[in-house]
């Protein structure tokens, strides 16, 4: 997973230029920006991809205004590398502001559903994001756990992702670490489940499951599940 998210989000490329700096710039695209020729719309992901952004609190949608434009233009140009990683900015609202808070963060859209029109594995895409590891790969993207487990819950693949997210938990050779961080990635995608019965549901199979199955997952990791959740 933590192979294919390189590949596809390529590491040696960035969303903004090694030379950006930071700037006021006006985030929206032109009128008539479709009617450009591409050379323009080069110019113009190229100008875009050079200023910095910086929200001035967490309800200033410059920045998350900006990457949109950005996935429109290197789509628009053929550019997927840029593309992926706006996109994955957007999806993980991962963005610098002066100020932040959730209070806006809900009103966002993790727009995963226009990745999966894409036809790639957004599944390993998705999940190779969340493990740490020593020494990745200089830009490597780690995803966001709880907007990640939003997005998890507005995919098309959910019981896909369920299943995979499940095996890495069971997983005994892996560190407790990353088994954690899948845990709550799993615990966080049920609280975003928009019916009560089902996600009451999903969450006690799985506490279950933690206790019944997993005999050697450590004592202070259960019960620090329990403790958060009520059966």
């Amino acid at each position: 997973m933590i192979a294919y998210t390189d590949c596809m989000i390529d590491t040696t490329t960035t969303k903004f230029k090694e030379n950006a700096t930071y700037t006021m710039m006006d985030v929206y695209l032109p009128k008539n920006w479709k009617s450009l020729s591409l050379k323009k719309q080069k110019k113009l992901l190229d100008e875009m991809r050079s200023n910095l952004v910086i929200g001035s609190c967490s309800m200033d949608e410059s920045p998350n205004v900006q990457a949109k434009n950005i996935a429109i233009l290197a789509a628009e140009t053929n550019n997927w590398k840029i593309f992926l990683k706006a996109h994955l900015d957007i999806l993980n609202d991962n963005f610098e502001r002066v100020a932040w808070s959730n209070m806006a963060e809900a009103y966002r859209q993790t727009y995963i559903q226009e990745l999966e029109t894409l036809n790639i594995n957004t599944i390993d895409l998705i999940l190779g994001t969340v493990f740490l590891y020593d020494n990745p790969a200089k830009n490597h993207y780690f995803g966001n756990i709880y907007r990640l487990s939003r997005a998890i819950s507005e995919a098309q693949k959910q019981q896909e992702f369920e299943r995979e997210i499940l095996e890495i938990i069971e997983d005994n050779e892996l560190d407790t670490l990353n088994r954690l961080r899948f845990t709550y990635l799993y615990l966080n995608y049920i609280s975003y489940l928009e019916d009560t019965s089902i996600k009451n549901k999903k969450q006690k199979e799985f506490l279950e499951r933690i206790n019944t199955s997993l005999p050697n997952y450590y004592d202070f990791i259960k019960k620090s599940i329990y403790n958060n959740n009520e059966v």
